[in-house]
């Protein structure tokens, strides 16, 4: 018979590092995001309370944070293995 032995079983590779999966990278984003808003809504309450606000940067602050949220919106609602396919 030709082709491929069919006593030799294929050998298991051991890999050198642990990659996380799919899954757990989106996870570690998630809680990425969620620290992100919140180390800015406190950055805006610090420079909200202050005697001589500037306004400018308040308004960039308030606009990326507001991104942040809309991206961590659809994080957390699309499922992981869905459309990464």
């Amino acid at each position: 018979m030709s082709g491929r032995p069919k006593t030799n079983f294929p050998f298991k590779h051991n890999k050198e590092f642990h990659e996380a999966g799919r899954y757990y990278k989106r996870l570690e984003d998630l809680l990425a995001k969620k620290q992100k808003v919140a180390v800015m809504e406190s950055l805006i309450l610090m420079h909200e309370t202050q005697t001589k606000p500037d306004f400018k940067y308040l308004r960039d602050l308030k606009q990326r944070t507001n991104e942040v949220r809309s991206q961590l919106r659809v994080l957390s609602t699309v499922e992981p293995g869905k459309y990464c396919e």
